[in-house]
């Protein structure tokens, strides 16, 4: 009776403890996964770029636009972070066919909707597959030595003047259908422009930016504009609304030395002051991060309540299972003593006992949670045992061991 009894409690010792154990595990992994996100804004990036976006939405823009110095505001801002930054602007943009002046001529599958469903063999219009690079981008892929016939932009020809006829360089594809010289119409950002062929690339000609691979054979290269106060003023239609809002999607070589946090602080203060809505891609407005930190501030109260509250239902819990061991065994322990063991040696033998029960019950609930949660990395399997773990281990190890001393020393009397 009395074997049955004890293999009765060991069995309720281990369930209580592997349950006790998982959850525990459970909210502390997910507490450690709260305190990442919530601190994620302070990372260093690994990458050389980061992009700077706007978080209009809908209409917003156009309302904007519709500001008497919401141009103004947009060209301050792009001017106040090129002061501050290396930026480089490159960005897709089609061009649209309007017609061919001289010698210029096109494949459809140089079309922007080629093999699309919005392919139109007669589109009056078509339009052409083309990116437009400013003079740091040109500059950081070594375009200069990528022509195979003609010139490179010069500096004057990223400076946009209106009726001036646009320079553009082909991928090496339209080599069979344009030569150097040749002229076109194109619609480019609302705008009629006047373009002229310059330069040729080399066949398969490529750049690389921000872990893209972006070919430019079948691509038409266009200067991405800079424009004075004077050109501004003299510039009819929203031209140039649509070519700051291209422009103020920028990239910012960034430093090693400094982190996100740094980035996003120089852009709300700029939105701040211009009273605009940019942002850096990935990240939140200053409202949505506020929101969301309320949120976190929540979640992670919770959790630290709930992972006290097991903690103490273990220690509460082991305390009741030693009781009730006392119980059972107080006639067992008073025989040990009439047999002549210790109570030093009785000690030792109940302390190995509540030792190894423990640390069978932690590794078998570690073991079951790895299985159920796959996802679970080394990293936070050690922060996960460092942050509860081992409180609720050595919190039961050293509570049984003092309520079973007790017992050993109440049975001797």
């Amino acid at each position: 009776m009395k074997k049955y009894v004890f293999s009765f409690r060991l069995i309720i010792s281990a369930f209580l403890l592997i349950m006790a154990f998982l959850t525990i595990l459970y909210l502390s992994f997910n507490y450690v996964k709260i305190n990442l996100r919530s601190n994620e804004v302070d990372k260093h990036f690994s990458g050389d770029f980061i992009q700077v976006v706007d978080a209009y939405k809908g209409s917003e823009l156009h309302d904007l636009f519709q500001t008497r110095d919401g141009l103004s505001r947009m060209k301050t801002f792009y001017d106040t972070m090129k002061k501050e930054f290396d930026i480089y602007g490159v960005d897709n943009q089609d061009l649209y066919f309007i017609d061919s002046v001289k010698n210029f001529n096109y494949k459809e599958e140089f079309r922007a909707d080629y093999e699309t469903e919005l392919y139109n063999p007669n589109e009056v219009t078509p339009p052409l597959m083309s990116i437009q690079l400013d003079q740091n981008s040109f500059n950081y892929f070594d375009l200069d030595e990528c022509i195979f016939s003609g010139k490179t932009f010069s500096r004057e020809d990223f400076d946009y003047v209106v009726g001036k006829e646009v320079p553009i360089i082909l991928g090496y594809e339209y080599s069979e259908v344009a030569t150097l010289g040749s002229r076109v119409q194109l619609l480019y950002l609302s705008q009629k422009i006047d373009a002229v062929v310059v330069g040729i690339l080399v066949p398969n000609t490529s750049i690389v930016f921000n872990d893209e691979i972006v070919f430019l054979d079948r691509k038409i290269l266009l200067p991405f504009f800079e424009l004075s106060d004077s050109q501004m003023c003299s510039i009819v239609g929203d031209f140039a609304n649509y070519l700051y809002t291209q422009k103020n999607w920028f990239y910012i070589k960034i430093s090693e030395t400094e982190s996100l946090q740094y980035y996003i602080n120089v852009v709300d203060k700029l939105n701040h002051e211009l009273n605009l809505r940019y942002l850096i891609n990935g990240t939140m407005t200053r409202e949505e991060i506020n929101n969301i930190g309320k949120v976190i501030g929540i979640h992670k109260s919770i959790l630290y309540i709930l992972g006290i509250t097991f903690v103490l239902i273990v220690v509460l819990a082991f305390c009741f299972i030693n009781i009730w061991s006392y119980i059972q065994f107080k006639a067992l322990y008073r025989a040990y003593f009439l047999c002549g063991y210790s109570k030093k040696k009785i000690k030792r033998k109940v302390s190995v006992r509540i030792f190894l029960l423990t640390s069978i019950s932690l590794c078998l609930s570690l073991i079951i949670y790895i299985l159920l949660r796959n996802t679970l990395t080394i990293e936070s399997i050690i922060i996960t045992l460092i942050a509860w773990g081992c409180i609720t281990f050595f919190s039961v190890v050293i509570l049984s061991i003092f309520i079973s001393y007790y017992n050993i020393i109440d049975s001797k009397k």
